[in-house]
């Protein structure tokens, strides 16, 4: 499983030029993950087979007002020049309403499913790994799980759900039955393996590995965005702390503004943040004031997908707010290879992916003994050491995140399957 997945007389699920595929996420288009993680990976599958082959994307819209047509279009224009279909569908909060929503929209898929030829339905997580289960049911088609990690424990565990809820119910059976039913299930790490035979089901289907890959061609240490944004920032003499992610949920919150208040505790005015967040101004302002730390140290964005990278050109180091609960040891953290790729070393909670491990091994950040002020403010006691040390840390964490995120994973991976 380590080296790649396990093979039997049906490895290759794709066998005909003129057979579909369709992608399934429960994200919308605008979310980060539908450009940083999801959208990368669905472009190694286009380059890899023929361009006869359609490829269709689900996303799930969460506004709450309906998007217009014209924005509609141009959505549709974007997918179209990559020789992608987009297909959004609407999102309901859960409940009984949303119940028969759903319906609705599973009757769609399946016409999409039938009208188009689609032989591959390949779920990004398994929350949308549900809705590929029961088209799987009703079709018989390849079914791939995409993403694969406990994420109803998840829920659970950081206190979104209660273990008696029904949506805690209907994921966690649907997870079971994502191991027995898929032809294949792509880990975000291989310890899944382990946790699914235990907690779930053993898979039966093909077994691969590839973590939240990154393009190291774009996200890279680029000295240019840093003197430019550094000057307009007035972040001349700043170590600047990044951290990008929403606050609260499956994230921390009040404790984001405890490690930047140890930033300022170990640096001074020289300490900086910049935190990329969703999370509304006023919500982080009032986190802020809360917390003691001055407004005037925080930098507070929320910007596309594509100038991440220039930002993070701009930082020193970055913080990962993700909640250390059991389940996060089998995820695959997006931001930690992004941060890596433009030479930052991260401060991270233990057991989080491999992540932590890759940081221990690899000196490429600080793993928290936990979040006591002592500890904080150790933490950034190393970051402040390994800065002055090594001038050369960002060359050299960039290695490290063509070693453990570079694309060349992924493709790997998609290659056993769709070609």
């Amino acid at each position: 499983f380590m080296a790649s997945y396990q093979k039997n007389s049906q490895t290759q699920l794709m066998n005909s030029d003129q057979e579909n595929i369709l992608f399934l996420t429960s994200w919308s288009y605008d979310e980060p993950l539908t450009h940083s993680y999801l959208l990368p990976n669905v472009r190694i599958v286009r380059k890899l087979i023929s361009p006869e082959i359609k490829i269709f994307v689900q996303t799930l819209e969460k506004k709450s007002e309906p998007m217009t047509w014209e924005k509609q279009k141009e959505i549709q224009a974007i997918f179209a020049a990559e020789n992608l279909i987009w297909f959004p569908l609407k999102y309901h909060r859960f409940g009984f309403r949303a119940l028969f929503a759903y319906q609705l929209s599973f009757l769609r898929l399946l016409r999409l499913v039938w009208q188009n030829k689609i032989r591959v339905l390949h779920a990004f997580a398994p929350a949308a790994g549900t809705a590929a289960l029961f088209l799987h049911f009703f079709t018989r088609k390849k079914f791939i799980i995409d993403s694969w990690e406990p994420h109803a424990d998840s829920m659970v565990e950081t206190g979104v759900w209660s273990k008696n809820s029904i949506a805690y119910r209907i994921l966690h059976w649907s997870e079971k039955k994502q191991c027995e039913y898929a032809d294949a299930l792509i880990a975000a790490s291989p310890a899944m393996k382990t946790f699914a035979e235990n907690n779930l089901s053993p898979a039966q289907g093909l077994l691969f590995h590839r973590p939240a890959c990154v393009d190291t061609r774009v996200f890279f240490p680029d000295t240019s965005h840093r003197i430019g944004i550094r000057n307009k920032m007035e972040w001349a003499g700043k170590t600047v702390c990044a951290c990008v992610s929403k606050l609260g949920g499956l994230y921390l919150r009040e404790d984001v503004f405890r490690i930047f208040i140890a930033g300022q505790k170990v640096m001074g005015e020289n300490f900086h943040a910049l935190l990329i967040s969703t999370n509304p101004k006023e919500e982080v302002q009032a986190l802020c004031i809360a917390s003691g730390f001055p407004l005037s140290q925080i930098t507070h964005i929320t910007v596309p997908h594509q100038q991440v990278p220039a930002w993070l050109s701009a930082c020193d180091f970055a913080f990962n707010p993700q909640i250390a609960v059991p389940s996060k040891r089998f995820g695959t953290p997006v931001k930690d290879g992004e941060y890596w790729a433009c030479g930052l070393p991260i401060v991270i909670m233990p057991d989080i992916s491999d992540d932590s491990q890759i940081v221990s091994d690899e000196n490429a950040g600080v793993v928290l003994e936990s979040l006591a002020d002592q500890h904080l403010a150790d933490a950034i006691h190393k970051i402040k050491l390994m800065l002055e040390k090594e001038p050369q840390i960002k060359q050299r964490l960039h290695q490290t995140a063509i070693k453990y995120r570079g694309y060349h994973i992924a493709e790997h991976v998609y290659r056993e399957i769709y070609t």
